[in-house]
């Protein structure tokens, strides 16, 4: 419940959104078309080999408390554009 009042926080202070997308969001964050990825209850095949790519290209790639990604992670990711963007997301989400 609260990741989901989280979410409505953000979709209010964005321009756009898009529910849904999977890996294509992704390569549109590394690509540079989208600034913010927020998912959740993923399995760690759905985003491992998606961490390098948007970290290779400046993106920034945690869970949604701001943590490290790892393979044991609880199966949330936020994906941004810059570290910037990535720290108010968090702020938004944990608060």
């Amino acid at each position: 419940e609260h990741f989901k009042k989280s979410c409505d926080k953000i979709i209010k202070q964005t321009k756009y959104y898009r529910l849904g997308g999977d890996c294509y969001m992704y390569g549109m964050i590394a690509s540079g078309l989208i600034d913010i990825v927020l998912e959740d209850t993923l399995k760690a095949h759905d985003y491992m080999a998606l961490i390098p790519v948007i970290e290779g290209a400046g993106g920034i790639v945690t869970d949604k408390y701001g943590q490290p990604i790892t393979i044991n992670s609880d199966g949330s990711i936020l994906a941004t554009a810059n570290k910037a963007l990535h720290n108010q997301i968090i702020d938004i989400i944990n608060n």
